[in-house]
């Protein structure tokens, strides 16, 4: 009789590990899924394609003039690239040891030529328009009341695109960006 029984407690002990295995089976198969669904639904959400601007993209500072008594700095800038713009960034420091500009002066700007605020970008045109073309020159001057002397300036080009039948913003700062020393003490 106990030999009966032995017999029959190793046959429990048998399916036991069975299903413990199939348990362990089930619930990779389970992880392997959810991975695959999770991936396709999150690979929905990355870009296919990063915009970038074109590599001829450029802006330049054809003249400026800084007056302290008037607090007032004097742009010409010109489109000496190959490709419309849309505006600019523009961005100055204060102190001479500062390699990086900081301060945004797009909020400061006075409307003196072509030019509207847009999410502190100087557009040189309508909103989705690139009006701003290859050799074209526009005269900006902005109100540096609260900047004092100003040592660097850092120009960065922006253009309007489409994609997805969607137009979007792009600043250019990857390829493009014009940092220049300039005397305003």
């Amino acid at each position: 009789m106990r030999r009966g029984i032995s017999l029959q407690t190793s046959k429990m002990k048998n399916k036991r590990g069975i299903s413990v295995m199939v348990g362990y089976v089930l619930l990779i198969t389970l992880a392997v899924v959810m991975g695959g669904i999770l991936y396709a639904w999150l690979s929905g959400w990355i870009p296919a394609e990063v915009p970038e601007c074109p590599e001829a993209t450029s802006i330049v500072i054809k003249d400026y003039n800084c007056n302290l008594t008037s607090n007032r700095l004097d742009l010409t800038l010109s489109n000496n690239g190959r490709f419309d713009l849309g505006g600019y960034l523009i961005r100055v420091t204060n102190t001479s040891t500062q390699e990086i500009a900081t301060i945004n002066l797009g909020p400061s700007l006075i409307f003196t030529g072509r030019g509207i605020i847009f999410e502190n970008f100087v557009l040189l045109g309508d909103l989705n328009d690139n009006s701003f073309v290859a050799n074209d020159e526009v005269q900006n001057a902005f109100n540096i009341t609260r900047y004092g002397n100003l040592h660097k300036v850092e120009i960065t080009p922006a253009r309007w695109y489409n994609q997805d039948n969607k137009v979007r913003f792009l600043s250019c700062g990857d390829v493009s960006t014009l940092r220049q020393d300039i005397n305003c003490t």
